[in-house]
């Protein structure tokens, strides 16, 4: 649940998924896997609005993303605003 409702918010972009592999690894950690498309999800849902173009991006790619991409995409996103 905490991580469903993870957000951005006045965080920077580095904090916000090093929070969310964070939790990913605690869940793992008591054998509750979050898959690689859960977790690319739960980013992208926690993301405010100056980021839809990223995310609009991601979500329209034909071949799904991998986390490490899409991290990559939001860390040069983040350099851009």
């Amino acid at each position: 649940m905490d991580l469903r409702s993870v957000s951005l918010d006045n965080r920077k972009i580095t904090d916000y998924l090093l929070h969310i592999q964070t939790l990913t690894d605690s869940l793992t950690s008591i054998g509750d896997f979050v898959s690689q498309s859960e977790r690319v999800d739960i980013i992208l849902e926690g993301l405010p609005m100056e980021y839809e173009s990223s995310v609009t991006f991601i979500y329209n790619k034909s071949k799904p993303m991998s986390v490490d991409d899409v991290e990559s995409l939001l860390l040069d996103h983040q350099s851009l605003i």
